[in-house]
């Protein structure tokens, strides 16, 4: 019986040995190695997969995203950055510089606090107005096709982000010309279209209109190329600083100081096609 045991046990280990044998697998340093084999007579066949051992070591650079330049009506959520880009623009502009040298006409010893608190005053009273016109423009939306005021934004969209970089407020006073009260773009954002953009949308907001009137300090040279290649500079006006009116040569000649203190202002115009020529604007 004892011989019979180990002549079974003898029989199951060889059988188990020659499976073994038969069909093997080795992992060894990432690569896979089968052998097969049916018979013992039978040869072997080895199957060695390829790994692909390539590093990429230089990627394509990623191109930029293009901003997009969009032009809408103002909402109330604008209005604070309205207001910092107008801050900006009246302390860092040729603005307060040209304030100055007509001030320095009447008064004497202007000092630094004197004219940043005036500054101050012209920027504040500009948000005051953009406020009362978003406000009713809010209150009564149906009114919009009645109403000749505009206050448009322009938004620069890059990726997930959104910046109000200028704004322009005009109004329709007949029907071939609008008057543009102020037009703004942030410092950084200047020189790339994106006010003949605003101008632009300006004029659609108004079909059939073909020229634009505005005033500017007559002391303010910044602009002096734009008002050279584009504008007919058209007439002299005063603002009086006390009141902020204006008022024409005849009463300046009238009323003197201190009962008035004019500020020189002119008056240009502008056709659209004039603006428009040889510039191609940015789309939205």
């Amino acid at each position: 019986m004892k011989l019979i045991t180990k002549i079974f046990i003898i029989i199951i280990n060889s059988t188990l040995t020659s499976l073994a044998m038969n069909y093997t697998t080795i992992i060894h340093n990432s690569t896979l190695t089968t052998n097969i084999t049916t018979r013992p007579d039978q040869r072997r066949i080895k199957i060695t997969p390829k790994i692909n051992t390539q590093i990429i070591t230089h990627c394509p650079p990623i191109e930029p995203v293009k901003p997009i330049l969009i032009v809408r009506q103002a909402t109330n959520e604008d209005l604070n950055e309205i207001y910092a880009i107008c801050f900006n623009n009246y302390h860092n502009s040729g603005f307060k510089d040209a304030l100055y040298a007509e001030l320095s006409n009447y008064m004497t010893s202007i000092t630094n606090h004197f004219m940043n608190e005036k500054t101050n005053n012209f920027a504040q009273h500009q948000k005051n107005v953009y406020q009362a016109h978003i406000e009713f423009s809010s209150k009564y939306p149906l009114m919009r096709s009645q109403n000749t005021y505009r206050l448009m934004v322009a938004i620069k969209k890059s990726n997930a982000m959104e910046k109000l970089v200028g704004y322009c407020y005009f109004a329709k006073i007949n029907s071939e010309q609008i008057s543009i009260g102020h037009i703004v773009v942030s410092k950084n954002e200047q020189k790339v279209g994106i006010g003949r953009h605003l101008i632009a949308q300006a004029f659609k907001e108004f079909p059939g209109v073909t020229s634009c009137s505005f005033l500017w300090l007559a002391k303010d040279v910044t602009m002096k190329k734009v008002f050279e290649k584009y504008c007919v500079k058209q007439e002299t006006l005063y603002m009086d600083f006390f009141s902020d009116k204006m008022i024409t040569v005849a009463t300046k000649e009238r009323l003197r100081f201190p009962e008035i203190l004019p500020i020189e202002m002119t008056g240009f115009v502008f056709r659209f096609k004039d603006l428009n020529h040889g510039v191609q604007l940015p789309s939205k």
